[in-house]
């Protein structure tokens, strides 16, 4: 399974941690009966109430939010670590959106973040008056991101019937599929690493849709899968040529045009049948 795959996801135990901030809030809060009122009116709230407590909780519940948009915004750039890795067809622009929602909720709650804090500092008219800015301005990056949102579902699954269907029933052009099999074969395009079906299709001077048409119908596969079996076939031509047998594994997947050891040997181990170790063994090459 493609690593990059959430589709198996399932909460876990472990994942009940993440409700701690807000259980410990309501324990602390009953604890020293600190209702709504006092968190409203920290400054009018008397001897009778811990207002340092009450202070410090409106610093988590300000904190614990930018906390996890914070974690949002490494764990989006990860992803798309991860894709760049994992897949060569895969384009910068595929998860912009993502990195757009991440970052701007990021955005949206540093600045309520630092209102907290500034308005720590002022009176509490100037106070009230940044309280309501703050609320203003993050209902405005809210909407806006939820508007980006629907904009790009919208874009996504917008489709024309009546062009989608004629694409599907066209059949390649035998020059279409010439001009693949020569960029793979002759040229060997596939040894360039994080090719894309974009640059595959610049090399070609042919459209994207054409590209792709030529191999899911002429080669039955996709983009990832027709150029990761080239790079296999090529990383057991080097695994079994003596002259490459003080080459490393990972000098082997470089020079087969992989640039990822997991989706190596994931797709070598099920296109060979056995781990490119192996491999090289079975040819009397071990390294």
């Amino acid at each position: 399974m493609c690593p990059v795959n959430r589709v198996d996801f399932t909460l876990k135990p472990i994942h009940a941690l993440h409700l701690l901030p807000a259980l410990l809030t309501i324990l602390v809060m009953a604890a020293f009966t600190i209702d709504s009122n006092d968190l409203r009116h920290i400054w009018n709230m008397g001897e009778s109430q811990p207002e340092t407590l009450v202070t410090r909780l409106w610093d988590a519940a300000k904190l614990t939010p930018l906390a996890y948009s914070f974690a949002a915004v490494v764990l989006a750039q990860r992803y798309q670590a991860t894709l760049k890795d994992e897949y060569s067809h895969f384009s910068n622009t595929e998860p912009r959106w993502l990195n757009v929602l991440t970052l701007g909720f990021f955005v949206s709650w540093s600045w309520t973040t630092m209102v907290h804090i500034l308005a720590r500092y002022t009176t509490p008219e100037t106070s009230n008056y940044l309280g309501v800015a703050d609320n203003y301005i993050t209902f405005i990056l809210i909407n806006g991101l939820f508007t980006y949102s629907l904009v790009y579902a919208h874009q996504l699954l917008t489709t024309r019937p009546e062009e989608t269907r004629a694409h599907s029933e066209e059949k390649p052009s035998d020059s279409a599929i010439d001009r693949v099999r020569k960029a793979m074969e002759v040229d060997k395009v596939y040894l360039k690493h994080n090719l894309n079906i974009e640059q595959f299709g610049a090399h070609l001077e042919l459209p994207v849709k054409d590209v792709s048409s030529v191999i899911n119908k002429h080669f039955g596969t996709n983009f990832f899968e027709y150029v990761n079996s080239y790079r296999v076939e090529e990383a057991k031509r080097l695994l079994s040529d003596p002259e490459m047998a003080d080459k490393t594994i990972l000098d082997i997947l470089l020079d087969s045009g992989f640039n990822s050891k997991s989706a190596f040997h994931r797709f070598f181990k099920r296109l060979a049948g056995v781990s490119p170790s192996e491999y090289r063994k079975e040819k009397g090459l071990e390294h």
